[in-house]
């Protein structure tokens, strides 16, 4: 095959060194001040909507460039192990599955298929956050049994599509089927990532020790402890905003007062961390990577 996309590669990080990443930071900022502004738009319904709805875009937007990190970085790893592996059956050895999307346009296709269910998941979360929405500005006010049957529908959907991106991630061996599943659903795939991450850079180790010429002197590895931060704080994130939720089937409404605000702050902080700890699990990931795309 071909190294046209890694000489591709290798010309772009030169100017961009940190690829995607330098737009999920854009992504991750925006988040945590829309969860800031929930605190200050906790009493006003209609804002507070609109907040949510936005929250929802922007975890979306999120899981679709972190997908396509993760699909760009694990198909290029494939090319570097197998820079020209011949056809199957003439001798060479067996090809990864993750060399046949070595372009592109089959690299956007696999990422598109794997972001379907979290654009259903987007819909629906933006219908749930969103009704207050279509009452005033659209003069829309659904029934109860209309709402109840877009949302099983809607799920129904997202549950049918979760297999149809696992076969696309699993098609380029992206890492453990656990992970893989839980980075196609929006919110989830901030825990998934940086796990898919350390995987990754295994691979990342491995190539750096072939191509190493000395391989027989041991080398001190850098560590990443922020993808232990980042599993930490999933735990600290999702404890306050499980109260928030409980709260919310108890009462019917956003839990207002101390039994809002304090888990919501609570919720906010921890997710800050999160989102610190995660994006800087994934940079460690992505510098070695383009040190080792500098070596080729």
């Amino acid at each position: 095959m071909s190294n046209g996309p890694l000489v591709e590669r290798q010309r772009w990080f030169r100017f961009f060194p940190d690829g995607s990443i330098e737009f999920l930071v854009i992504t991750r900022v925006l988040m945590v001040l829309l969860l800031v502004a929930l605190i200050v738009l906790i009493a006003r319904q209609l804002e507070r909507s609109a907040t949510l709805v936005a929250l929802a875009g922007i975890c979306w937007l999120d899981q679709v460039l972190v997908l396509w990190w993760a699909v760009q970085i694990v198909t290029d790893l494939s090319l570097l192990a197998n820079p020209q592996s011949p056809p199957s059956g003439e001798g060479g050895p067996r090809t990864s599955p993750a060399t046949t999307a070595g372009s592109d346009r089959e690299r956007r296709w696999l990422t598109a298929r794997a972001c379907l269910p979290g654009t259903v998941a987007l819909l629906l979360l933006a219908l749930m956050a969103g009704t207050p929405i279509l009452s005033v500005f659209l003069r829309i006010s659904p029934s109860k049994p209309v709402l109840g049957a877009a949302y099983l529908a809607l799920g129904a959907v997202f549950i049918l599509l979760l297999p149809f991106g696992q076969r696309a991630l699993h098609q380029v061996r992206l890492g453990p089927p656990l992970w893989t599943f839980l980075s196609l659903i929006p919110i989830a795939h901030m825990f998934a990532v940086h796990r898919v991450a350390r995987d990754l850079e295994g691979q990342i180790r491995l190539l750096h020790q072939r191509r190493s010429p000395a391989p027989s002197t041991p080398t001190e590895e850098p560590g990443n402890p922020a993808g232990t931060i980042a599993e930490v704080a999933w735990i600290l994130t999702v404890v306050p905003w499980a109260i928030v939720a409980a709260v919310m089937l108890a009462r019917g409404e956003w839990p207002r007062g101390w039994a809002g605000s304090i888990p919501t702050c609570g919720g906010i902080l921890a997710t800050t961390l999160l989102v610190i700890a995660d994006t800087a699990a994934l940079e460690h990931v992505h510098r070695r990577f383009v040190a080792l795309i500098r070596r080729k």
